[in-house]
């Protein structure tokens, strides 16, 4: 394959090896040298002559003058058409980018999603744009050294996110009481409330609500994506963040939940907000580390006090040795960890949450007061969830996972989990699962200037 600066790094992934193993070849473009490096060359968008090119038309100008340069040569036995491109294209590069979602530097590598506008200078200057305007493959090739020094990082990860469950259980509910009470005492018929907190069993406990449940996982972006919005808003929480100078320093890890908000908030007396976050270990040898998480959480003033709510807490909730019987080890499962979640704080914030709801709704209804009935019912949970919702998305918290390994002096902090919240949207035809969408997060940011310098070697 030859060394580190002549061989692409991302074709010895192997979930793309396997791909191109399996694939029929027919056509024989796919297979040209540099081909796949071409996603990287139309990362962003870019306008030529009053047109904007996404990556996607990048490519296929990268194709056409593959095949261009092809019949120019003396053993041409297949021409593919411009509609074959057109069609091709797209689902080729669908297909090659899931085989990388799982890349810590995905962002840095893969089209990001966002729009940029560079100037028409920018164009004259670009080799590899005016390589397609010239109808040839362009001469600069990509630093494979650089790319596999952010290949590298997925050496560094030391765990996993396995599972986010946020739900209520009780005591009070059993699925045949006569009468069960709330937190404040009321009585609930038992119907009413077998209707209104369906209870199933999830890992002993009788379930009532399920906030959240479900995992989903997503490409990975720049920390600053959450913590650019932290500055302004939640400067307290912001102040204390330490983040690493290098990704092989310290993982970082973003939780975005969804929230199934419950609609009164009356949850049966003995009712206990519970949060269970599964981390799995990337390497035995943490099995015999200690492990600590230390969680920061803010929210805005303008909803406590006229100044930001900060709480802090560390947890030990793993040691050596949690394999044996007579452990008491917190996690209870030998192949990973069970991550403290601030259940008694958080449960404070879904009230308030709620309460802040409930105020925006009187005042919705004071500025619908003229409007029927019927249409003041039809929409008058619409603003308790927004401003729910607006309440949630304001809150920033972050845990730190630290271990202390046998024989070390010191701790050394592994992660960073940084978590966003978010209600999930009422009414709806099909109404969106209450679940999390997790991903990797970066220092390091593809629009950095140093990035832009390594990332292509021109002649």
């Amino acid at each position: 394959m030859g060394n580190a600066r002549d061989s692409n790094p991302l074709s010895l992934w192997p979930a793309f090896r396997k791909y191109r193993g399996a694939r029929s070849p027919e056509y024989d473009v796919w297979a040209y040298s540099g081909l796949e490096d071409a996603v990287l060359d139309g990362r962003h968008n870019v306008i030529i002559r009053d047109r904007r090119y996404d990556r996607d038309m990048l490519i296929k100008e990268y194709v056409c003058a593959i095949l261009f340069s092809k019949r120019q040569g003396r053993n041409n036995r297949h021409v593919v058409s411009p509609d074959w491109v057109d069609r091709e294209v797209p689902r080729y590069l669908q297909s090659i980018e899931g085989l990388f979602k799982d890349l810590r530097c995905f962002h840095m590598l893969f089209d990001s999603g966002e729009l940029t506008e560079p100037v028409d200078a920018l164009f004259t200057s670009n080799a590899i744009l005016v390589a397609f305007l010239e109808d040839r493959v362009p001469d600069a090739k990509p630093n494979y050294a650089y790319w596999a020094v952010l290949l590298g990082l997925q050496r560094s990860i030391p765990v996993r996110i396995e599972a986010v469950d946020l739900f209520v259980s009780s005591l009070g509910v059993d699925g045949q009481t006569s009468a069960v009470h709330d937190h404040r005492g009321t009585p609930l018929s038992a119907k009413g409330s077998r209707q209104e907190h369906p209870s199933i069993v999830l890992e002993n406990k009788r379930i009532i609500h399920q906030y959240a449940r479900g995992l989903q996982k997503t490409t990975s972006a720049c920390v600053s994506t959450v913590t650019g919005r932290w500055k302004q808003d939640s400067p307290g929480i912001y102040s204390s963040l330490n983040l690493p100078r290098s990704d092989s320093d310290c993982l970082l890890i973003e939780l975005h939940t969804s929230l199934n908000l419950h609609e009164t908030g009356n949850f049966p007396y003995q009712s206990k907000l519970s949060g269970s976050i599964t981390v799995s270990f990337a390497h035995d040898w943490f099995h015999t580390h200690r492990w600590k998480c230390t969680t920061r959480l803010s929210y805005p003033s303008r909803w406590h006090h006229n100044r930001d709510e900060y709480f802090l807490t560390t947890h030990g909730f793993h040691c050596s040795g949690c394999r044996e019987e007579k452990s008491n080890c917190d996690c209870g499962d030998f192949r990973g960890l069970n991550v403290p979640f601030p259940a008694t704080k958080f449960d404070t914030l879904l009230k308030l949450a709620e309460d802040y709801g409930n105020a925006e709704l009187e005042r919705e209804a004071g500025r619908i007061g003229a409007r029927p009935m019927g249409r003041v019912h039809e929409t008058a949970t619409l603003p308790t969830l927004h401003g729910a919702n607006n309440f949630l998305r304001n809150i920033a918290m972050y845990q730190e996972l630290w271990s202390f390994a046998p024989g070390s002096s010191v701790w050394i902090r592994q992660a960073i989990i940084f978590w966003r919240f978010k209600s999930t949207p009422q009414g709806l035809p099909q109404p969106l699962p209450a679940s999390t969408t997790w991903r990797w997060l970066s220092i390091y940011d593809p629009l950095w200037k140093v990035h832009e310098e390594n990332i292509i070697i021109d002649p």
